[in-house]
C-alpha cells in the first residue's frame, strides 16, 4: 500500500501542475482580452456622436464644417423692414432730428448780364475787366442794402471807351431798383476802369447790365 502511494504521488503532483498552469494561461488571456476590449471602449467612447437630421447618432467623420457667409449680416439688413418713404436725408433716419441744411452764401450776388460792345475792343477783354472790377459793385451794392435791405434789381449802364483806354461819358440806360444813390456810387467807380486802346485809334462803346440780389 505504502508503495503503491509512493509511486501514485508525482502523478498527482504533476497532474495539479498541469492544471494550475493551465488556469495560469488562461486567466492571463482572459486579462489581455479585457484589457482589449477596454482600450476599444475608451476609442469608441472619445468619439463625438452627433445626432442627424433623422434623429439618428453619425460619428464626426460624417460632419462638414460650417460654412460661414461673410455676407450674412448685410443680407440680414436687407430683409429688414423699413419705410424708406419716411427717410429725410436731412434728417437721415431720425425723424425727430433738426434737419441739416447746406450752408448758405449770405453774401448779396452781383451778376455780370451778357453785354454788347460796338468799337475796336473784344468783348472778352471787356468782360474780364469788368469781373476784375465787381468787388467795387458789390461794396455800393452792401452799403445801400444796409438803409434799404431789400434793395434788388438791374442797372443798365453805357461808357465809351476813349482811343487812350479811359472811360467817358458814363450814363444809365436802365435802373429797376430806383436807387439813385447805387446808381451813383457805381457811376462813379466806372469813370475810374481801364480798359485796352480800341484797335485803330478809335473809340469803343458798351453797354453793360448788372444784376443785384440777395
Amino acid at each position: 500500500m505504502v508503495k503503491r502511494l509512493k509511486n501514485s504521488i508525482p502523478a498527482f503532483v504533476m497532474a495539479l501542475l498541469v492544471v494550475s498552469l493551465g488556469w495560469t494561461g488562461c486567466s492571463k488571456s482572459g486579462s489581455a482580452n479585457n484589457a482589449t476590449e477596454s482600450q476599444v471602449s475608451d476609442v469608441r467612447n472619445d468619439q463625438v456622436a452627433v445626432p442627424s437630421g433623422d434623429g439618428e447618432e453619425a460619428s464626426d467623420t460624417d460632419i462638414d464644417d460650417e460654412e460661414t457667409d461673410e455676407n450674412a449680416p448685410y443680407a440680414a439688413m436687407a430683409n429688414t423692414d423699413v419705410d424708406w418713404s419716411e427717410f429725410d436725408a436731412t434728417r437721415g433716419n431720425n425723424p425727430q432730428a433738426a434737419p441739416v441744411m447746406p450752408p448758405q452764401d449770405d453774401k448779396p450776388k452781383v451778376k455780370l448780364r451778357d453785354h454788347e460792345v460796338d468799337g475796336g475792343v473784344d468783348k472778352r477783354v471787356v468782360q474780364k475787366v469788368v469781373r476784375q472790377h465787381t468787388p467795387e459793385l458789390r461794396e455800393c451794392y452792401e452799403k445801400e442794402l444796409a438803409v434799404t435791405p431789400n434793395l434788388s434789381g438791374q442797372l443798365l449802364f453805357r461808357w465809351v471807351i476813349s482811343p487812350q483806354g479811359a472811360v467817358e461819358d458814363v450814363s444809365i440806360l436802365e435802373n429797376t431798383t430806383n436807387n439813385t444813390n447805387l446808381e451813383s456810387c457805381i457811376t462813379d467807380a466806372i469813370k475810374f476802369w481801364r480798359f485796352p486802346s480800341p484797335k485803330g485809334g478809335g473809340k469803343a462803346v458798351v453797354q453793360y447790365p448788372f444784376v443785384f440780389e440777395m
